[in-house]
């Protein structure tokens, strides 16, 4: 035999590794991401239904909060969330409902850009890492 399986484990540990490594920054930096460009779009949001904007701060603290609550309740936190942006913002629920879709809809699809380029980048730098 060529390799037994412990050789094969043993040459694959270290590839593993690393992808364990790259999947984990890459996550930190798509969700250190979306509440930095949440908090951008969310300025559209407020703008649309003319809501109270006192800052980015503001803004990043609203984000980031609904961003724990979603991330732990998905659904109510939807509902958790259309209530803190209109007590937070001075909205009635039906404008906060849609300061959230009109903050939302920009955010996704420019983090799926970013996504894209961002896997795209990682893959040829764990391409080059691995194998040349």
């Amino acid at each position: 035999m060529l390799f037994q399986m412990d050789d094969i484990f043993y040459y694959m540990g270290s590839e593993i590794v690393i992808m364990i490594i790259v999947s984990i920054v890459l996550s930190l930096i798509m969700i250190i991401t979306q509440i930095l460009v949440g908090a951008g779009t969310l300025k559209w949001g407020l703008e649309a239904v003319d809501g109270k904007d006192e800052g980015f701060g503001s803004r990043l603290g609203t984000v980031f909060v609904i961003f724990l609550i979603n991330s732990f309740l998905p659904l109510i936190g939807l509902f958790i969330g259309w209530k803190f942006i209109s007590s937070r913002h001075d909205l009635n629920y039906g404008e906060s409902i849609l300061a959230f879709m009109v903050y939302q809809l920009p955010m996704l699809i420019i983090l799926l850009v970013i996504s894209l380029i961002a896997s795209g980048i990682i893959t040829g730098i764990v391409f080059l890492i691995l194998y040349v």
